[in-house]
């Protein structure tokens, strides 16, 4: 590990519909179903994810561990995010982009070089790494890509978002200069 660098301990939900039509929906469900039983993911009843229950569990664990913000994709998620917020939850934007994630993304992909990234063996985030690529745009800037994977990468964006939250928050905690010194002349 590095000296002075967080570490970065995740705790990972991740949850899918229990009921679906759609032939490659439902082997993806079959896939997942051992780990279902082993308590790394949760079936949700109806054919969509009950958003509902994603809120349950970020205010159990707003209550449980020191949550100082939750990240989100506005593209999919406001409804979600406001609903937290209205429970107390600080919550962020987080557009899915290549600027928005180039920080973090090196952060993340430095952290696990270093050890500083556990996950107590999580075989779905395990799982979702092995379909995620670095990709970098025209100007070097790092985000998580499926490739050509039809397979699920959701557990990496969400931990280099989880990631980003914390640098915001440890960055909003830092004092400023100007603030003890004032400005120079």
């Amino acid at each position: 590990m590095v000296k002075g660098e967080p570490l970065y301990r995740l705790k990972c939900w991740f949850w899918y519909p229990s009921e679906t039509e759609d032939p490659v929906a439902e082997k993806l469900r079959r896939k997942l179903f051992p780990w279902v039983q082993a308590g790394h993911v949760e079936f949700t009843d109806g054919t969509s994810i009950d958003l509902g229950r994603i809120e349950e569990v970020v205010k159990e664990a707003a209550r449980t561990f020191d949550l100082r913000v939750v990240c989100y994709d506005p593209w999919n998620a406001g409804a979600t995010a406001q609903a937290l917020e209205a429970g107390g939850i600080h919550v962020e934007k987080f557009t899915q982009n290549s600027n928005t994630y180039n920080e973090p993304a090196r952060a993340f992909e430095k952290a696990i070089g270093d050890k500083r990234l556990l996950h107590r063996g999580n075989p779905v985030l395990r799982w979702m790494a092995s379909n995620c690529v670095a990709k970098t745009n025209g100007a070097g800037y790092l985000m998580p890509d499926r490739r050509k994977s039809r397979d699920k990468i959701d557990g990496i964006p969400a931990s280099i978002m989880a990631v980003a939250g914390e640098m915001r928050a440890r960055f909003e905690q830092t004092e400023s200069m100007y603030a003890t010194r004032g400005l120079l002349d």
